[in-house]
């Protein structure tokens, strides 16, 4: 019953999924390149120069853009933002790194808990999205009783469509494995869909919340409200009790009308309230929330902060265990489909409708403008099947497919 209402709450939100983007403006990275640690963090951001022994790197954490020295020894792999054709020069000059084991669950010791963990990074529907995270948590569960799948945030957000599937993807998925988030940021849809899980621990310069909504209007974004932000907000009050979070603190990272307080009882336990009587003032009137590390902690909404792999595994408990990169691996794949189908899915569109402007089944040049007409709908059906979420983006449904199949197979028979 409470599933049935919860999709008729959301019911009228997404039928406005591809016009709202739930993001902080100013928060989001521009993810120009992406540096991969051995420790399991990435940071995307921008390469602003290079020796042979390190890297000076800038990039957005909340609100505030930072520059910071890495060394090359502490990386994993670099991913650069390479121009078209030029993937040689990047993995030449990409530092010799070891890459994680490529192995199945069946190289793994069951006796062992095993971390899988799984990048939850970028855009919220397009790069960060439910098919991958259910082919990734299936993955995990390969590996039996012992495994903790590890859901690694660092998005500014994205869309309201995808927040739902993927929290029913995680909402089914714990109940059968050890599903936690580990932020290192997460804001709006990011930081919705992290909600889903029960146990959430920060970077020490983890950040959550400023989930304020925003339409394009067609020449600017403007805030979700009125009915809309009404169903949005009712959504994410189901959305909070899945993970065991008090609605409240939700509302406030995505409203900021009212103040938001709390007691803490000698025991730990944490009552929030939408005024000020609370001794602790979490959030005043007129600003959007959004957790910190320390607040998270303050508040008890943060399960503990880990700045690695191995303090991670310290607050899961886990004295002895093993790490599988196969959750990475499923992310990086799809994220290659994604890249490949913002760049190839528009560049097809535009050929196959200056291809359609001049096709027919009566001359030479209108039947090979046919033929190439044909030749990019029949591609543009496999970007679809691989990558939904692009296409319909750029206004292409199956019902529009189909449409242009109609519209092809009458040309072919004019005279």
């Amino acid at each position: 019953m409470q599933s049935n209402r919860l999709k008729r709450s959301v019911a009228w939100a997404s039928a406005l999924a591809l016009a709202i983007v739930l993001i902080l403006p100013g928060v989001r990275n521009a993810a120009a390149d992406t540096l991969k640690f051995n420790d399991g963090r990435t940071w995307d951001g921008e390469i602003l120069q290079e020796t042979d022994d390190l890297i000076k790197f800038k990039m957005v954490i909340g609100a505030i853009e930072q520059i910071r020295w890495v060394s090359k020894d502490d990386l994993k792999r670099i991913i650069r933002d390479e121009p078209a054709g030029d993937t040689n020069a990047a993995a030449a000059t990409s530092p010799d790194v070891v890459p994680s084991a490529d192995a199945s669950s069946d190289d793994f010791d069951p006796d062992v808990p095993t971390l899988v963990f799984i990048p939850m990074e970028d855009m919220v529907g397009t790069y960060m999205n439910s098919l991958p995270l259910r082919e990734a948590l299936e993955e995990a569960e390969e590996f039996g009783d012992n495994v903790v799948a590890v859901l690694v945030f660092n998005s500014g957000g994205g869309m309201l469509r995808e927040i739902l599937i993927m929290s029913d993807v995680i909402e089914e998925y714990k109940h059968k494995i050890r599903v936690v988030s580990w932020i290192t940021s997460a804001i709006s849809a990011a930081a919705m869909t992290a909600i889903a899980c029960e146990e959430i621990y920060f970077m020490p310069e983890g950040n959550l919340g400023g989930c304020t909504g925003f339409f394009w209007n067609g020449s600017s974004y403007e805030l979700v409200k009125d009915e809309a932000l009404e169903q949005v907000l009712m959504m994410m009050e189901r959305l909070s009790e899945r993970g065991g979070y008090d609605p409240l603190i939700m509302r406030k990272m995505q409203v900021n009308w009212f103040t938001l307080s709390c007691d803490i009882d000698p025991d730990g336990v944490v009552r929030f309230y939408p005024d000020d009587r609370g001794e602790f003032l979490v959030s005043p009137e007129g600003e959007i929330l959004t957790f910190n590390s320390q607040t998270a902690m303050q508040f008890g909404f943060g399960k503990g902060v880990a700045e690695t792999e191995e303090e991670l595994a310290d607050l899961l408990q886990l004295t002895e265990w093993q790490r599988s990169d196969a959750g990475e691996k499923i992310m990086e794949r799809w994220h290659d489909t994604i890249r490949g189908a913002e760049k190839q899915v528009p560049e097809r569109f535009i050929k196959y409708m200056q291809a359609l402007g001049g096709a027919n089944g009566a001359t030479p040049t209108g039947r090979r403008l046919l033929g190439e007409a044909r030749g990019h709908l029949k591609a543009l059906n496999k970007w679809y099947k691989r990558a939904e979420i692009v296409c319909l983006m750029s206004g292409i449904s199956e019902e529009w497919l189909r449409e242009q199949d109609r519209i092809l197979r009458e040309l072919a028979q004019r005279d």
